[in-house]
């Protein structure tokens, strides 16, 4: 994928009145499970299996686990 599709998508989840989104995203604004560790779990699991640093990918899934974990209590 090269650079101008890559832009391309950005515009399609950023623009604003744009009808795509992130599914964990919309997950999140309606207070509802995430699929973080299906999905970023697997990533940084497969990142680290392969000696790949993914410190933001880390990040992003840590704040996701936090999140569930204070929505499951919350229930």
């Amino acid at each position: 994928v090269g650079e101008a599709q890559l832009a391309a998508y950005a515009r399609q989840l950023t623009e604003p009145g744009s009808g795509l989104m992130a599914s964990m995203l919309r997950d999140v604004e309606r207070g509802s499970a995430t699929e973080a560790d299906h999905i970023l779990g697997d990533l940084t699991a497969r990142a680290q299996a392969n000696g790949v640093d993914v410190p933001l990918l880390r990040l992003a899934y840590s704040h996701l686990q936090a999140y569930d974990l204070r929505r499951a209590a919350l229930k």
